[in-house]
This record gives structure tokens, C-alpha cells and sequence, in this order.
């Protein structure tokens, strides 16, 4: 038997990006913002960083396959030395509310000075997606 994990993704892991087709074997449950409020650096490469008050992040959320998250995708956003995998709340498009995994970038690499988002929802790749 297979064991599966809810994984929250807001970067390059979303859907129409490069690093997408990591989730080939994986279930698209829907999009959905995380619950909490958090603040994301959206240049280079997006992290998101647990600082309370700034905005929530806009994600595509998947049911993964266990030895697809530990292994490649884990590396890909080498998990426990850039990132570090955590559960959060989400709340998909639906208002169904659901906890899953997501990447927080560790605190060495957060700005010093973070700045506030442009619009109320940090949408990482809207402006790509759009056009």
C-alpha cells in the first residue's frame, strides 16, 4: 500500500511551471491560500518565511505519493538545508480547510529588511500565469 501526504506548493512546483512534472504521479486536489499569514520573497527563487502578519500565499495543493516527497522532490528543495518541510493550514478554493506540507525557507536566507506584498494575496508566478 502506498502511503500519500497533502503537500501545499506556491513556487516553481505549481501547475504550468518548470519543476511541475515532479508531481506526475500525484493527485491535483485544487488551489487554495494558506490560513496563516505569512511573508514570501518572491525574487530568484520564491521562499516563503514564518513572519506573522504580512500576507497569505496563494498555492496548488497535491496528494503526493510518500516515496516521491521524500525523495525527489525533498531534494529538489533540499529539505532540511534551504527548506524545511512543515504542516500548515490551508484553505482551498472550495472553503474545505485542510493540512498539508509546505516549504518554509530557513531564517538564513530571509531578507533583513522583508517588504510588504504588492497586492493582499502572495501569488508567486500570477503575472507569468496570466499572460
Amino acid at each position: 500500500m502506498i502511503t500519500h501526504h497533502t503537500l501545499a506548493v506556491y513556487g516553481t512546483l505549481k501547475n504550468g511551471f518548470g519543476n511541475n512534472h515532479f508531481m506526475r504521479n500525484s493527485e491535483y486536489l485544487g488551489s487554495g491560500i494558506t490560513k496563516g499569514s505569512f511573508f514570501m520573497d518572491e525574487y530568484g527563487a520564491p521562499m516563503v518565511f514564518k513572519e506573522p502578519n504580512y500576507a497569505p500565499v496563494k498555492v496548488d495543493v497535491y496528494k503526493v505519493p510518500d516515496r516521491d516527497l521524500t525523495g525527489p522532490i525533498d531534494g529538489l528543495e533540499s529539505n532540511g538545508s534551504v527548506y524545511n518541510r512543515e504542516v500548515t493550514e490551508i484553505i482551498l478554493d472550495n472553503n474545505e480547510e485542510v493540512e498539508a506540507w509546505l516549504y518554509f525557507g530557513l531564517p538564513k536566507f530571509q531578507p533583513s529588511t522583508p517588504t510588504p506584498p504588492e497586492e493582499e494575496i502572495y501569488n508567486w508566478g500570477a503575472q507569468r500565469a496570466a499572460s
